[in-house]
């Protein structure tokens, strides 16, 4: 067994080749393990080796591979406590923060006991050392509210890509209502969210994605709308962030809205003016902004750890995330023909950008049990396994089609008949009331933001339920037409609108800690 693992770890770190994205090695190490009795110890071999290893690098690489092949909250576990006590620089541990926090992203079921505390604890960690090195740099002194212009708030957000991208259209949204309440408002992407790895070795990478051309803009259209710009060539060099504190001294913003996911930038910039963190997905944001936006009750294990760190309970906002509509504006009416789906099926509808990891083949299977009640699977997004699964799954090629990311969702959602939420997919918020909007029911089990937004009467308890619900939903005419007026009723209640914006601000404003 011994010689088994040592051969294996040999052959990934051969002529020191990091291999980020897939290895043949890894791959088929990992199936050898799915099938062996003897798993456990093989997998405390490795933790062996990594303890043995004299580079901090290769700890955390092996410690990324362990993840990979047994993706679980005891390994998500290590690999946090092992990086945030390694002497890496804060640059290389912030990036490595961005991996844990997609992988807790994208499988809730990495999520331990203990895995908040311990990411809340090292996110606070590479803070401290951040802003400390800044300090060293600029004076930094926190301007009180009656020297702050009451009319000009900055929005930051850590990744800014297009109108087809939810959070991007989420903040997009928030800055129209802000324009619309009679604020100046200006747009701020730190491009924080791992966009460059900077020779950081980590097995199954996540890289956030920009767009280059927004370095050469100095304002954001939409529409009668025009807002002023600017994003972060570098967030990793320190003059970059000296720079945004030379603006916020200079214009003084009332305050900071951060849109996404967590971002240090931000965190760094409520030193100076209050920060306001709304989180694209539910949960509680990992943040060191003054104040944190939660659209569910909170936890009490989670109030009594934010209180270890000095924050308050107060600065904990409840208030409802709700979603913009402007994805849906432009209807161009393409029929199902044009859009390759069959004209005369039930067409259950799938939509993100990650339904690669989120829809298993094993649900995929399921479904296509149904085909002779006339279904067809459509999938919208990030899917990229169509070809493998076309040749490998009995029934696939003739029962799925495949679109890659479509600028027209309104004209994708009225060709189809059922959104089904991927089961213990944590995010797809914006899409599934998107749908409810155009009079598409959703499906969904107890689990993550969709089930959070969508309301009780869409939502059932496992996929079992899930595969009934699909049935009724195609066999009872009558209550499809019920739910489909249901689901209307619902999004109106979710829309982002000025009306909300004004209610966000004045709790933020009528705050004791908002000074």
């Amino acid at each position: 067994m011994e010689k088994k693992v040592d051969i294996f770890v040999t052959n990934i770190f051969k002529k020191n080749n990091f291999t980020l994205f897939k290895s043949d090695i890894i791959e088929n190490f990992k199936l050898f393990l799915a099938e062996n009795k003897s798993k456990d110890r093989y997998l405390e071999r490795i933790i062996s080796i990594i303890k043995s290893l004299t580079t901090e690098k290769q700890q955390i690489y092996l410690a990324s591979v362990l993840l990979y092949i047994s993706p679980t909250s005891k390994y998500i576990d290590f690999l946090i406590e092992l990086t945030n006590k390694s002497s890496l620089s804060k640059e290389y541990k912030y990036f490595i923060f961005h991996q844990i926090f997609y992988k807790l992203f994208i499988n809730n079921n990495l999520r331990g006991i203990n895995t908040f505390g311990i990411l809340l604890k090292f996110y606070k960690n590479i803070y401290d050392t951040a802003i400390n090195d800044v300090k060293k740099l600029i004076n930094i002194k926190f301007i009180p509210k009656d020297e702050r212009n009451k009319k000009l708030i900055f929005v930051l957000t850590s990744q800014y890509i297009s109108i087809n991208h939810a959070p991007t259209r989420r903040t997009l949204v928030k800055c129209i209502n802000l324009k619309e309440l009679g604020y100046d408002v200006v747009l701020i992407n730190t491009c924080s969210l791992a966009t460059k790895n900077n020779g950081i070795n980590f097995y199954d990478l996540f890289l956030g994605s920009y767009s280059e051309d927004y370095f050469n803009i100095d304002c954001v259209k939409f529409k009668d709308y025009s807002i002023p710009f600017y994003q972060m060539k570098d967030m990793y060099k320190d003059s970059e962030v000296v720079n945004i504190i030379k603006i916020l001294q200079k214009y003084k913003p009332y305050l900071i809205l951060e849109i996404g996911a967590t971002n240090i930038i931000a965190d760094i910039c409520d030193s100076i003016i209050p920060v306001v963190t709304i989180s694209a997905s539910m949960g509680l944001p990992i943040s060191m902004a003054s104040f944190r936006i939660a659209s569910s009750k909170v936890d009490k294990k989670d109030v009594k750890l934010l209180k270890q760190y000095s924050i308050s309970k107060r600065s904990l906002i409840i208030h409802k995330l709700k979603f913009s509509m402007i994805a849906l504006t432009e209807d161009i009416h393409n029929t199902k023909n044009k859009l390759g789906i069959p004209e005369d099926k039930f067409i259950l509808l799938f939509v993100g950008a990650r339904l690669t990891s989120e829809v298993s083949d094993e649900f995929i299977i399921k479904l296509l049990k149904l085909r002779k009640l006339n279904i067809h699977i459509l999938l919208v997004g990030g899917y990229d396994k169509y070809e493998e699964n076309s040749k490998r799954i009995k029934y696939f090629k003739q029962n799925v089609t495949y679109l890659s990311s479509q600028s027209n969702m309104a004209s994708i959602y009225k060709n189809s008949d059922l959104y089904v939420n991927p089961p213990y997919r944590q995010g797809g918020g914006a899409s599934s009331i998107e749908s409810l909007y155009c009079g598409i029911p959703v499906v969904s089990i107890n689990h993550g933001d969709v089930y959070i937004n969508i309301g009780k009467k869409f939502v059932v308890n496992d996929i079992s339920e899930m595969i009934t619900m699909i049935k009724k939903y195609i066999l009872d005419s009558q209550y499809y037409r019920k739910m489909s007026k249901v689901s209307k009723k619902r999004a109106k209640k979710l829309i982002d609108s000025k009306k909300d914006t004004k209610e966000l601000l004045n709790k933020i404003i009528s705050n004791k800690l908002f000074f």
